[in-house]
């Protein structure tokens, strides 16, 4: 899209030389009159950007069928995790006690569980209601662990079990709704914060609020619910010094 107007330019401007020259030779050879050819460039003129945006419609066309495509088929994709396996005896409001097991996990993305596994062999029991850290280098697995407790990924069978129970027998909505996951990378819509609080539970900014440590931060005064939040790059884009004259602190 950078050369499109630059080369529309530089074809107009070619395109006009061509027709002052061969107009000119044509007028002077009085094979056409002065008349006729102020008309031919008038005329040139003034079908030259109908004719640009008739092909800038055609370009914006076949860029929205692309994304049509690809939204196709995303839409269309049937999930890989899904409640097949699940107990439907389970009821939706189902509270769990929270008690983690690994049993001998072993989990790799290409589903090789080859020697370069992300997990082998990880054999972990956590009681209901206490806390665990796990710590080590980039890359060693620890972000995954996470991830197969809400089954963002599939761990192997009899391998994760919850409240002393297969992972998959939870449906997922009874499993997610039990867990409270922030992730490493955490995307801030540009919204109100008190529209933005209830994102993934459907409730009031003030009652989200209250049953969170955030509620002596956003319950003392009721603007700050409707305070504009700001994606992460006008953040990042507001306290760099490029950035400092371009977007509101």
């Amino acid at each position: 899209m950078g050369m499109l107007w630059p080369t529309l330019e530089f074809i107009l401007g070619v395109a006009m030389v061509i027709t002052l020259l061969a107009g000119g030779h044509l007028v002077i050879a009085h094979r056409i009159s002065v008349g006729q050819f102020v008309a031919f460039n008038t005329y040139m003129v003034l079908l030259t950007w109908p004719i640009i945006a008739v092909g800038w419609v055609v370009n914006i066309f076949q860029r929205g069928t692309a994304s049509v495509k690809r939204i196709d088929e995303l839409m269309r994709a049937e999930p890989v995790i899904d409640d097949s396996s699940a107990d439907p005896t389970i009821q939706v409001g189902t509270v769990l006690q929270g008690e983690i097991e690994f049993r001998d996990l072993n989990f790799s993305y290409d589903e090789t569980f080859s020697d370069s596994g992300v997990l082998r062999g990880i054999s972990l029991k956590i009681p209901a209601g206490s806390s665990l850290a796990i710590v080590g280098p980039t890359g060693s697995g620890k972000s995954t662990l996470v991830n197969l407790i809400t089954r963002l990924y599939e761990a192997p069978e009899g391998s994760l079990l919850i409240d002393g129970r297969g992972v998959r027998d939870y449906p997922l909505a009874v499993l997610r709704r039990n867990i409270g996951m922030v992730p490493q990378e955490t995307f801030l819509s540009a919204r109100r914060s008190g529209k933005t609080l209830p994102l993934a539970r459907p409730m009031p900014a003030r009652k989200t609020c209250s049953m969170r440590p955030l509620r002596h931060t956003f319950v003392r005064s009721s603007k700050n619910f409707r305070r504009d939040l700001k994606p992460w790059w006008v953040n990042a884009a507001s306290h760099s010094p490029a950035g400092k004259n371009s977007a509101r602190p």
